[in-house]
């Protein structure tokens, strides 16, 4: 985890029809902010996590939203998390998974609870600000 400027974040991101293919969303409640920030901020230098998992001291992109994002009396997420899959639309498994998950050693972490930015950006918390790429 680490801070990156939004020029640089935008420069290095994918592009549709020249543009970044970035999308800002924020959350419809805004009251705990500064909680979620400073949460935020408590998990600089954490590797990124490439294997997906829960609770292991790393984190991949959206399951930092989903720490950071938490009621203001700790209580719950804001964020929902659901049962991860890695399956296309019909059910197979593509070869990419299989492949990534056995270099790591590990089985495909499939139905575990997890977070996906598509999902998110469906979540009824959070709005969509700004289209990068329709600008």
């Amino acid at each position: 985890v680490r801070i990156s400027p939004l020029r640089e974040f935008l420069d290095g991101s994918v592009r549709i029809g020249g543009r970044p293919a970035a999308v800002a969303m924020r959350l419809r409640d805004t009251a705990g902010l500064a909680a979620s920030l400073r949460r935020a901020f408590g998990f600089l230098g954490l590797p990124y996590d490439c294997s997906f998992r829960p609770d292991n001291g790393k984190l991949y992109c959206s399951e930092l939203a989903w720490e950071c994002f938490v009621a203001a009396d700790d209580s719950t997420h804001l964020l929902r998390s659901r049962p991860m899959t890695f399956r296309t639309a019909d059910g197979e498994l593509p070869a990419y998974w299989s492949e990534h998950f056995a270099a790591l050693g590990m089985p495909v972490p499939e139905g575990v609870a997890g977070t996906n930015p598509n999902d998110m950006a469906h979540d009824p918390a959070v709005e969509i600000v700004w289209r990068y790429y329709d600008e």
